[in-house]
């Protein structure tokens, strides 16, 4: 889940400061990721490098939800200083609302978020950073 959702979300807001309508524009190229959760008391992390394609380079916010699957959407969002504040609804296998920042300096990108899954009393804290390590996808 962390490496097609949260990288998604991660990978979606690496670029210069978004623009209207939750539309964020990534650099494409090739990026180094790390996530932390920690589910009701069960840590997860993962790293890993990933490639975003020309054609991933445009998306908005609830394309990345969407892409998360579990039906999740975004509640609300706002744009904050160099990114937005949102909550992020699932109403699929697994409920849950996550209400988190995502922001970039064009370079680097850091997700953070707290919520709950499951039903509400299950905490939920989510951190995540990416940074841009190439132009290109091959190496």
């Amino acid at each position: 889940m962390l490496r097609s959702g949260f990288v998604v979300l991660l990978a979606g807001s690496l670029a210069a400061a978004p623009s209207i309508a939750d539309e964020i524009e990534v650099q494409p190229g090739q990026w180094r990721y790390e996530v932390a959760a920690n589910m009701g008391g069960l840590p997860i992390t993962e790293m890993g490098v990933d490639c975003v394609t020309p054609p991933e380079a445009r998306r908005s916010l609830s394309q990345t939800a969407a892409a998360l699957g579990n039906a999740c959407t975004i509640k609300s969002s706002r744009a904050i200083k160099d990114g937005y504040a949102f909550t992020l609804t699932c109403d699929g296998a697994l409920k849950g609302e996550v209400d988190g920042e995502v922001v970039t300096d064009g370079e680097r990108a850091a997700l953070s978020g707290t919520g709950w899954a499951g039903a509400p009393e299950n905490a939920v804290v989510i951190t995540g950073s990416a940074e841009r390590v190439g132009e290109t996808c091959n190496g």
